[in-house]
C-alpha cells in the first residue's frame, strides 16, 4: 500500500480541489480521504523528509503537504513512439509530469509494419521518434507487449493513415486506386477491432498529400463506427487553412474530429483565433463532435529535410537524391517555398546546432540571413544543410501568435498535445514544458480558464481522446497514475532551448514510484493504456 498525505488534490474532473489523502493498493486507487478544505492544508514540511511523515514508513508513504496531486498527465500529441522505450528520454518525459503518450501521430507510426516496409518506415521515424529496431513490430500487440516489458510510461498507438498507404500505395506521391483504397479500409477495420483508438493523417506531407476526401473519409470509416477519432495534421496551415479545416470536417463527417496541434499562425492572423473557435462551434451545431489540442508556444520546430521538394522525398534516400542533384532541387524550393505544412516563408526559419562546410552557425541565425551572407539563395542553403547534416537539422519556425495560443485555451474541447520531438537533441521545450507552462498560465490567469478545468483538460478530458477510461481521474478503483508537483517550483520556462523542469518531485504510474522527490528511481510501471475494446456489433450496427 502507498499512501499520499496532506496534498491538495485536482482529481482531473474540473472539480475544485480539496485537501485529501490518497490510498494506492497495487495498481488502483482505493481511496481518497478528504482531511481539509484546501485552504486549511498544511504547509509543506520545513527540515522533515517529504517522502514520509512521522509514525509512517517512508517507503510506503509520500508527503505531498504544499503539493499539487493530480492525475498523471496524458499527451495527445506525442511523438514517443521509440524513445518511450530510452530510459535517459523517459526521465525527461517524468520531470515533465507525463505518464502516457499518444502515439502514432500525423500519419506516420511504426505499428503495424511489414519486413518490406520496415526500412522506409524507420527511416523517416529516426529523427522524430528515435532509433528504430532492426526487426518491425508487426502487429500492434507486439508493439505493446514490448512497451509493457520496456516502456517508462504507459503508451497507446492510433493508427497512421500514411504507414497504411505506403504498404498499400507505397512511396509514389500519386491518388489511390479504388482497389488500393478497398485495400487501406481493410487494413482500417483490422486494426479498429483490434481496439487501435483512431485514425491519425499528416496531409501535409509526402506521399500522403495525394490522399484524396474519399480515401481519407473510406480509411477511417472503421474508427467512425466505433466512434473514435479522426486526429488530423491538416492538408495547410498557411493560406488555405480555412479550406484544410473544411476538408477535415467531411473526412469526418458522422464521426470524430479531433485537430492536433491546432495553430493560428502567419501573417495577418493575430488576433483571429476567436473566428476558428467560431467555426468549430458551427461545426459541433451540426452534428459533428470536434475537439482539439495545442501547445503553448507560437515556434514551431522540424526537421529541415521535410521541407524537400516531393520528387526527392519520393525516393528511398532523398538526402542522396538531393545531394546528387543540388541544382535542380534548390530551384523548386526558391520557386515552391516551404510549402502548406507551416504557415511562413522561409524567413520565419531559424537555425540551431547548424554546421556547413567545417563551421557552426550561430544559434538562432534566420535561414535567409544565413543564406546571404553565405551567397546563397534560401532553397540552396537548405539543400547544403540538409546534405551537411544527413537529413537530421531541426529547425525553429517562427509563426505564431500568442493571442491565439492562448485564446484557443477556451474551446470546451480543449486538450493539451506537446507535439514534443524526442528523438534527437532537439532544441525546442515543448517536450518537457508544455504541461508545466499551461498550469503556469491558468495558475496565473494568464489563459480563460483556471487550474483545476486545465487539469482536466490534460488528464480526464484528455483520456477520452485516447480512449482509456480508467485514466485521467483521480478516483476509487480508478488506475493508479498521479502527478505530484510544488506550484512553487512553476515555471513557464523558456520559449526556445532545451528544458529539463523541476517541479515535479514524484510521479506515480500503475502504483509503482518512477519518480521520487525530484530523481528517478529506476523501476518501470510494466502498463500500457488499456482503450475501449472495438466491439464486432458496434462496426456493423
Amino acid at each position: 500500500m502507498l499512501r499520499i498525505t496532506g496534498g491538495i488534490v485536482y482529481d482531473g474532473t474540473g472539480s475544485e480541489p480539496q485537501c485529501a489523502d490518497v490510498q494506492i493498493v497495487g495498481d488502483r486507487i482505493a481511496g481518497i480521504r478528504s482531511v481539509a478544505d484546501p485552504d486549511g492544508c498544511p504547509p509543506a514540511a520545513v527540515g522533515v523528509n517529504p517522502s514520509g511523515s512521522p509514525g509512517e514508513d517512508p517507503a510506503q508513504t509520500i508527503d505531498a503537504r504544499g503539493h499539487w496531486v493530480l492525475p498523471g498527465f496524458i499527451d495527445v500529441h506525442s511523438h514517443a513512439d521509440l524513445s518511450v522505450l530510452d530510459p535517459e528520454l523517459t526521465r525527461l518525459r517524468h520531470a515533465a509530469g507525463v505518464t502516457t503518450e499518444l502515439v502514432g501521430q500525423d500519419g506516420f507510426g511504426p505499428v503495424p509494419c511489414e519486413e518490406r516496409v520496415w526500412p522506409d518506415v524507420a527511416s523517416g521515424l529516426r529523427a522524430v521518434a528515435g532509433e528504430a529496431p532492426a526487426r518491425p513490430w508487426t502487429s500492434v500487440g507486439v508493439y505493446l507487449d514490448e512497451c509493457r516489458r520496456r516502456a517508462g510510461s504507459r503508451v497507446a498507438t492510433l493508427a497512421s493513415h500514411g504507414t497504411i498507404r505506403r504498404h498499400v500505395v507505397g512511396r509514389e506521391e500519386r491518388v489511390a486506386t479504388a482497389n488500393e483504397i478497398q485495400g487501406m479500409r481493410d487494413r482500417a477495420e483490422q486494426l479498429a477491432g483490434d481496439g487501435v483508438p483512431g485514425l491519425s493523417s499528416g496531409l501535409s506531407y509526402s506521399p500522403a498529400r495525394a490522399a484524396s476526401v474519399e480515401e481519407v473519409h473510406a480509411v477511417y470509416q472503421p474508427f467512425a463506427e466505433i466512434g473514435r477519432p479522426y486526429v488530423t495534421h491538416l492538408r495547410d496551415y498557411g493560406e488555405a487553412l480555412d479550406a484544410a479545416l473544411e476538408e477535415a470536417a467531411r473526412i469526418a463527417e458522422g464521426g470524430w474530429l479531433h485537430l492536433t496541434h491546432l495553430h493560428v499562425s502567419g501573417a495577418g492572423r493575430g488576433g483571429t483565433a476567436e473566428r476558428y473557435l467560431a467555426w468549430i462551434a458551427q461545426q459541433r451545431e451540426r452534428g459533428l463532435r470536434v475537439t482539439i489540442d495545442n501547445y503553448p508556444y507560437t515556434a514551431a520546430c522540424t526537421f529541415l529535410a521535410s521541407f524537400l521538394p516531393s520528387a526527392a522525398l519520393a525516393t528511398p534516400d532523398p538526402v542522396a537524391t538531393v545531394g546528387a542533384d543540388r541544382a535542380k532541387c534548390a530551384g523548386a524550393l526558391d520557386a515552391q517555398g516551404p510549402g502548406p505544412t507551416v504557415a511562413v516563408g522561409w524567413e520565419g526559419f531559424r537555425l540551431v546546432g547548424a554546421r556547413l562546410d567545417g563551421a557552426s552557425v550561430p544559434d538562432d541565425t534566420p535561414l535567409t540571413e544565413f543564406a546571404s551572407a553565405t551567397g546563397r539563395t534560401p532553397g540552396e542553403a537548405v539543400v547544403d544543410l540538409v546534405v551537411e547534416s544527413g537529413g537530421g537539422l531541426a529547425v525553429l519556425i517562427e509563426q505564431g501568435h500568442l493571442d491565439n495560443v492562448r485564446a484557443l485555451v477556451a474551446d470546451p474541447g480543449h486538450t493539451v498535445g506537446s507535439d514534443g520531438i524526442m528523438g534527437s537533441d532537439v532544441p525546442h521545450p515543448r517536450a518537457t514544458g508544455t504541461f508545466l507552462r499551461f498550469l503556469d498560465w491558468a495558475h496565473r490567469g494568464l489563459v480563460p480558464v483556471g487550474v483545476a478545468d486545465m487539469v482536466a483538460r490534460m488528464t480526464g478530458r484528455a483520456a477520452e481522446v485516447v480512449g482509456c477510461d480508467d485514466l485521467g481521474v483521480l478516483a476509487e478503483g480508478r488506475a493508479a497514475d498521479v502527478t505530484i508537483l510544488d506550484p512553487e517550483r512553476l515555471d513557464p520556462g523558456p520559449d526556445r532551448a532545451r528544458y529539463v523542469p523541476d517541479a515535479v518531485r514524484d510521479l506515480v504510474i500503475g502504483g509503482v514510484v518512477v519518480r521520487r522527490d525530484g530523481e528517478e528511481t529506476g523501476r518501470l510501471p510494466g502498463a500500457i493504456a488499456q482503450c475501449h475494446p472495438a466491439r464486432t456489433e458496434d462496426r456493423h450496427g
